[in-house]
C-alpha cells in the first residue's frame, strides 16, 4: 500500500507541475496578445491625432481610440499580473524563488489526436491502478474479516455492528469505482471536445498568418500603411493565444 501511495503522490505532483508549466505558456501567450493589441491601439491613436492636428477630425473623433488604448493597457497589465502568478505557482512546485522567470523551452507546436482503442479497457486500467480503490478494497477485506472472525483482531464488535461496517465499506468501494469510471469517461469526452476546438484554432491561425503575410507584402509595396500590418499581426497574436 505504501508503494501505491508513493506512486500516486508522484503522479499527482507530476500532473501539477505539467499543469503549472502549461499555465505559464498560456499566460505568456496572453501577454503577447494583449501587448500586440496595446501597440495597435497606440498606433491607431497616433493616426487619429495626426488627422485631428491636420484638421481632418474633431476632438470627439479622438475619444474612441483613446478609450481603446486605455482598455488595451489595462488588459495588458492584467495579463502580466496573471503571468506573474502563473510563474509563482510553477516556481513553488519546482523549487525556484518566486521572482524567477524560467523561459519555457518545450512549447507544444503540433498536436496529435488521442488514440484510444477501447474506452472500457482504459476504465479497467484506471480501476486496477487506483491507490484510492486499493485502499477501499482493503477496507472491505478488513470489515469482512471482522465479521467472519470477530475475536481474531482483539477488537470484538457485535455482529450487527460488524455487518453494518461491512456494508459501509462495500458502499464506499462501489462509490469509489463509480467515481473513477465517471472521471475517465468525462475526461475522454473533454479531450475529444478540446481536439475539435484545437482543429478550429489551427485553421484560424493559418488564416491569420496568411493575412499577416499579405499585409506585410502590401506595406512593402506601398499599397498599405503600417497600421494595417499592426492589425494583421494583432489578429495573428490573438489567434495563437
Amino acid at each position: 500500500m505504501a508503494e501505491r501511495d508513493l506512486k500516486d503522490k508522484k503522479e499527482s505532483l507530476a500532473q501539477q507541475v505539467a499543469q503549472a508549466y502549461y499555465d505559464v505558456i498560456i499566460a505568456s501567450q496572453e501577454v503577447e496578445k494583449h501587448r500586440s493589441q496595446a501597440l495597435l491601439a497606440e498606433r491607431a491613436l497616433v493616426v487619429a491625432r495626426a488627422r485631428y492636428n491636420a484638421g481632418m477630425a474633431t476632438r470627439f473623433d479622438l475619444a474612441e481610440p483613446e478609450a481603446r488604448l486605455i482598455a488595451a493597457q489595462k488588459a495588458l497589465a492584467a495579463s502580466q499580473e496573471a503571468q506573474s502568478k502563473a510563474y509563482i505557482a510553477l516556481n513553488r512546485l519546482i523549487g525556484l524563488p518566486p521572482e524567477a522567470r524560467p523561459e519555457p523551452t518545450d512549447v507544444p507546436r503540433e498536436f496529435s489526436p488521442l488514440v484510444v482503442h477501447s474506452l472500457e479497457a482504459e476504465v479497467s486500467r484506471a480501476l486496477d491502478s487506483s491507490a484510492a480503490l486499493y485502499k477501499a478494497r482493503k477496507a472491505v477485506e478488513m470489515a469482512q474479516w471482522k465479521v467472519d472472525y470477530p475475536y481474531a483482531t482483539g477488537q470484538h464488535l457485535k455482529y450487527n455492528l460488524a455487518t453494518a461496517d461491512l456494508e459501509v465499506a462495500h458502499g464506499n468501494l462501489q462509490l469509489a469505482q463509480e467515481q473513477i469510471k465517471e472521471k475517465v469517461r468525462s475526461t475522454y469526452q473533454d479531450i475529444r471536445a478540446l481536439e475539435e476546438k484545437i482543429g478550429a484554432q489551427e485553421a484560424q491561425v493559418k488564416s491569420a498568418e496568411e493575412a499577416a503575410r499579405l499585409a506585410q507584402i502590401r506595406f512593402e509595396a506601398g499599397a498599405a500603411i503600417k497600421l494595417e500590418v499592426d492589425k494583421a499581426e494583432a489578429a495573428l497574436a490573438e489567434a495563437k493565444a
